[in-house]
């Protein structure tokens, strides 16, 4: 759809639709409903890291395009493991704690 229309177009439909996500969240207490909006903000969300993503990619020259890209893996490779570090060690730390308690 970015490429049939603009990506500044695009930016600004899932900028407007991330925006209102809060707001149509406090509008119900129907869990369906709020798994609904959810999902619709998560999308929003990750349209928007693509689209911001291909408009880099779509500004710079070819031959330093990979300038942009190399960074953006080096981000995603650091904050992945950083996550699993984070959820490796809550993991090992509630294991932990349980052995000290319950033997």
């Amino acid at each position: 759809m970015a490429d049939k229309h603009s990506h500044a177009k695009m930016l600004i439909l899932v900028s407007i639709s991330m925006a209102s996500a809060p707001f149509m969240t406090n509008l119900s207490t129907n869990l369906c409903y709020i798994v609904i909006i959810n999902l619709f903000a998560e999308l929003s969300v990750s349209g928007t890291v693509l689209l911001l993503f291909n408009t880099l990619l779509k500004s710079t020259e070819e031959n330093i395009r990979s300038l942009c890209i190399y960074p953006t893996i080096i981000f995603y490779c650091f904050y992945s493991s950083t996550v699993w570090c984070i959820f490796i060690r809550k993991n090992v730390h509630s294991s932990c704690n349980e052995y000290i308690f319950y033997n």
